[in-house]
């Protein structure tokens, strides 16, 4: 009698865009969900909190369908609930990167990765959050195809999240974005999309204040964060930028190890209602291990 497979998949917390990376550019944190899945005689969902709307499951079903195994049937754990879910810090990357890793894993690893990345990018819609969750790391993607390129992020950095007790959905925040830009707005990121990747593998704070400027959603955006003009203010004279996290609402703060602790400090004094983590990025992405 074969053994039962039952793998345990560990996926990180990402946040995107980082300024003018707008849509093309994630990094993976060290905040993590963790599923379980094991062949079953029925599937099953267990510890999740909309079972109905369970992205995991849906993102594992269609693979099996599509590749020509729909009759897998597996139990999905949620074993621990690290991603705080419609904050901005990759939730549903995070499900469809361990639906489709699951998947791929029952099928015998049949798909390759760059198959596997496409279905990944057709369930989310665009790859800044799914690629860094898979992969790790900063990575940068090519619109409309399943190419990427990992960056070097200093290890001195840390990546403050200041998650606020309320959603953003992800619909509201792209409908206010303007359906047309002016040309001196996009030359303004592009510059600074440019200079990302220096500014992050070195380290420097002055130049990832400037290289994470953004004309493109931050300014529509911003108006869905109660705390924004608050944290901005208490940090504007700081070793520190301030970015949305993906759509919202949570902010990300960038530091160093020197400053960090002083700044979180300033942050908390504010008594404002946010839960604050600092994280570190995540080098490793999705980890798939037999149990």
């Amino acid at each position: 009698m074969s053994k039962i497979k039952k793998i345990r998949i560990t996926t990180p917390a990402t946040t995107a865009n980082l300024g003018p990376g707008f849509d093309f550019l994630g990094l993976a944190l060290t905040q993590y969900n963790v599923f379980e899945f094991e062949e079953s005689e029925r599937d099953e969902e267990i510890g999740f909190d909309c079972v109905g709307n369970n992205m995991v499951k849906k993102c594992f079903k269609k693979i099996a369908r599509k590749y020509g195994h729909s009759d897998i049937k597996v139990k999905i754990s949620m074993i621990e609930n690290g991603i705080p879910v419609a904050r901005g810090l990759g939730s549903s990357a995070s499900a469809i990167v361990a639906g489709c890793v699951a998947a791929n894993y029952f099928l015998g690893n049949t798909i390759n990765d760059a198959d596997l990345i496409d279905e990944m990018i057709k369930f989310e819609g665009h790859p800044d959050n799914v690629l860094p969750c898979y992969k790790g790391g900063m990575v940068s993607t090519i619109s409309n195809t399943s190419d990427y390129f990992k960056h070097n992020v200093n290890k001195d950095l840390v990546f403050n999240v200041l998650i606020p007790s309320y959603k953003v959905r992800t619909e509201d925040a792209r409908r206010v974005l303007p359906k047309e830009y002016a040309l001196s707005d996009v030359t303004f990121n592009a510059s600074r999309a440019m200079l990302l990747s220096k500014a992050f593998e070195t380290g420097d704070i002055g130049l990832i204040k400037k290289v994470t400027e953004d004309k493109i959603h931050e300014p529509y955006r911003k108006q869905f964060i109660r705390e924004w003009d608050d944290v901005e203010n208490a940090i504007k004279d700081c070793d520190a930028k301030l970015n949305i996290s993906g759509s919202g609402p949570t902010m990300l703060l960038i530091s160093n190890n020197n400053s960090n602790e002083s700044i979180i400090n300033r942050i908390k004094g504010l008594n404002l209602q946010l839960e604050i983590h600092s994280l570190k990025v995540s080098d490793v992405g999705c980890v798939v291990k037999e149990i």
